[in-house]
Parts: structure tokens; sequence; C-alpha cells
């Protein structure tokens, strides 16, 4: 089973994904700590073609896991 990256380096892969993919038109992804151990990613990505993905994870930092 492969596990998320620490919050570092997974905070700055969230807020660079429009600078990797050129068909990302614009991000409104959030990283938000709600307790030592775990943190909430919210937002959306919108696209060139006007698609939209909403996201909201729920991770936990100490076991590197996706919990939701």
């Amino acid at each position: 089973m492969r596990t998320f990256p620490g919050r570092e380096d997974y905070e700055q892969l969230i807020y660079s994904l429009p600078e990797y993919f050129s068909g990302i038109r614009s991000s409104t992804l959030k990283l938000y700590t709600n307790s030592p151990g775990t943190c909430l990613i919210r937002g959306s990505l919108r696209f060139d073609n006007r698609l939209e993905l909403q996201v909201f994870e729920y991770l936990d930092l100490a076991d590197r896991k996706l919990l939701s």
C-alpha cells in the first residue's frame, strides 16, 4: 500500500499543480490543519475545457494515509 508524502511535500504539490499541468486554468485548493495529526484539502481545479473538479480529502499526517 502506498502512503502519502509528508505534509510539506504534499502542500507544495497541491499549490504547484497549475505550474506543472498547463490544462489547469485555476485552483482554489487549500490545505487546512485541523489537529496536529490530520488535515483537510478543500477546493477545486478548473480546467481549460470548462470542467471543474471539486476536491475534499481528509488526511492522517502521522500515518500518511487518506482517511476520506
